[in-house]
């Protein structure tokens, strides 16, 4: 029996079938700027990587009964933060509006799969991350 890779690589039109279910990729990419995606995307990593840290930095205030507890309610923030930034907090933050908040432009991250954020080169969904990382930290 055949393996799926194996089968796509003898059939092109098999491979175009199961992946037709995938968003499609059709970012213009003499518009994407590789290098600053590449440093974006370290950056995004870094900011990241302060939440934990900053969790063990609140963990060192507390007693010792209580570090675990300090700890978790950081790392849980990022889940908790991380969902209504990407459903609405983007869209307030960032598009067309009135001059109190943003819009209902990019709701739910919608329209933003294909796009290169305005003059940055950066794919759009990845400003999105890099914008979410801070305010993950800030949460």
């Amino acid at each position: 029996q055949a393996s799926c890779v194996q089968d796509c690589a003898r059939h092109p039109a098999k491979a175009r079938l199961y992946l037709s279910w995938l968003p499609s990729a059709a970012m213009p990419l003499d518009t994407v700027d590789g290098s600053a995606t590449a440093w974006v995307l370290v950056a995004t990593a870094f900011v990241l990587f302060m939440t934990p840290g900053l969790a063990f930095f609140y963990g060192g205030l507390v007693k010792g009964e209580n570090v675990l507890n300090t700890m978790m309610m950081c790392i849980i923030s990022m889940g908790v933060v991380a969902l209504p930034w990407c459903l609405v907090g983007f869209s307030f933050a960032f598009s067309e509006g009135n001059s109190f908040v943003g819009g209902f432009d990019y709701v739910g991250l919608n329209n933003l799969e294909e796009e290169v954020w305005g003059e940055t080169g950066l794919p759009a969904l990845l400003f999105v991350s890099f914008q979410m990382t801070f305010v993950v930290i800030a949460g």
